[in-house]
């Protein structure tokens, strides 16, 4: 059974967050051509979109049991009100391959149905990141046709940009 808990920008959060951050090293290679930042959790916690405050911002972490498994990187109202953003959401490599993801997901969604004004969900895959445009692809998530570029230390690629709409009562 996995569960989601909000995960502060304190020391221990911060520790761990860099922590799992660091057992997912093929997605820091896909990501940055390179390992993961020291600084990598701290930035995660810090980096806001533009417009955005922090109350809009929620960083979860993914637990089996007692142990951090993953993380969810939450942007609530981005780019519009109506839709709330994925930034991240990321399983340790250790931990892949038993349906966490999807697990995962669908307890994202239910954070979302409390926002009475998100109506979709929006989220960017790096173009390289075959993988993740198959796993966001069989969650219903399609492409919405945008594209940003995006360099990160070694890599230069775009940004996919996909959405889903969310289930209203």
């Amino acid at each position: 059974m996995l569960s989601l808990k909000p995960l502060s920008a304190t020391a221990q959060d911060l520790a761990s967050l860099q922590r799992l951050l660091e057992q997912a090293p093929r997605y820091a290679q896909i990501a940055t051509a390179g390992p993961v930042s020291p600084s990598a959790a701290a930035e995660m916690q810090a980096t806001l979109p533009p417009g955005k405050e922090y109350e809009d911002k929620l960083v979860f972490g993914i637990f089996k049991d007692q142990s951090l498994v993953g993380c969810v990187d939450l942007i609530r109202g981005y780019p519009s009100k109506s839709v709330a953003y994925v930034g991240l959401l990321l399983i340790a490599e250790p931990h892949e391959g038993n349906g966490y993801g999807a697990q995962a997901f669908e307890m994202v969604i239910e954070v979302i149905a409390d926002w009475s004004t998100c109506t979709a969900l929006r989220l960017g895959v790096l173009k390289t990141n075959e993988k993740a445009i198959r796993f966001w692809s069989k969650l219903g998530f399609a492409p919405t046709g945008e594209s940003k570029p995006y360099q990160s230390r070694g890599v230069r690629t775009e940004v996919l940009l996909y959405e889903r709409r969310l289930a209203t009562v």
